[in-house]
């Protein structure tokens, strides 16, 4: 795991998708 926008990117859409479900 990286500390770049694509890590940061990812982290976000995940916590978007868990918050969407």
């Amino acid at each position: 795991m990286g500390i770049g926008p694509e890590s940061y990117f990812s982290f976000h859409l995940n916590t978007l998708l868990l918050h969407t479900i």
